[in-house]
């Protein structure tokens, strides 16, 4: 009980930075093509990944209100952020409302 708890208290309070502090992505689904602006916060814990030897790409988590962001994102899509592309990797929900995009550079 007291995990859920916490989870249900640690998403409220990424909630509410969402609202008071957010950064805009734009997502492009693969079903339509169509950018779509996002509203999102940078997660801790994204990592640097070795994928051959010397070719770096990195993993970056970020955290959404799937409520807002029609259609919801899935694996293939692409996010734009800080500049760069990333497809997105898995989008895991929660009952609160939220997601992480889980995401890696293109």
């Amino acid at each position: 009980m007291a995990t859920t708890l916490w989870a249900t208290l640690t998403q409220n309070l990424f909630l509410a930075a969402l609202n008071a502090f957010p950064v805009s992505a734009i997502l492009t689904p693969q079903s339509t093509g169509e950018p779509v602006a996002i509203s999102c916060i940078e997660m801790d814990g994204a990592m640097t990944e070795d994928l051959r030897p010397g070719a770096q790409r990195s993993a970056v988590r970020l955290f959404v209100n799937i409520a807002l962001i029609t259609p919801a994102p899935q694996a293939g899509d692409v996010v734009t952020y800080n500049g760069a592309n990333y497809a997105v990797m898995g989008a895991p929900q929660d009952i609160n409302g939220g997601a992480v995009l889980k995401l890696r550079k293109t």
